[in-house]
């Protein structure tokens, strides 16, 4: 009788672990969101996205840019801050940026030499079955002296994806 039940119980853990390995709902190798449009204007408009990892794994993130008709956009002046580096630029869409568990990377784009309204799509991938790894806000900035503001909007109501 022992027997039986420890046989059972091996055969509850392998189903078990096996669920995970298919990657079952909640959990994902992969998820993204849309991003609010970013308005760049000359010297007075720029937009951050600050992305943390909130998971206990490296994700790879990718931003992927298009101008109101569709077209891809690559930014003329990005500035990097945190863990986000030109070298590691979720802009790069082949092989995007690594953020390593509780680190965060900011990207601001500001370019002087254009009037544009973009939207994009941030994608998170990872070798590991995850649930909800990133948390992104978004800053819109206007910086034309004597009135400076900046609105912070969290996407996913501050929620990870």
């Amino acid at each position: 009788m022992k027997m039986i039940k420890n046989v059972t119980l091996s055969i509850g853990l392998i189903f078990s672990a096996s669920s995970m390995a298919n990657c079952s709902l909640p959990y994902k190798y992969t998820n993204s969101i849309l991003t609010p449009p970013l308005v760049t204007a000359g010297t007075a408009w720029s937009g951050s996205y600050i992305m943390t990892n909130v998971s206990s794994y490296p994700i790879t993130i990718k931003f992927n840019n298009t101008d109101v008709n569709g077209n891809i956009y690559t930014p003329f002046s990005v500035t990097y801050a945190d863990n986000f580096s030109a070298a590691n630029t979720p802009l790069n869409l082949t092989q995007g940026a690594v953020l390593q568990p509780g680190h965060a990377g900011t990207l601001t784009i500001n370019d002087p030499s254009t009037v544009l309204i973009n939207v994009g799509k941030i994608s998170w991938f990872s070798d590991v079955c995850l649930s909800d790894a990133l948390m992104v806000s978004y800053v819109n900035q206007f910086n034309l002296s004597p009135r400076i503001t900046r609105s912070l909007f969290p996407l996913n109501n501050g929620f990870p994806f």
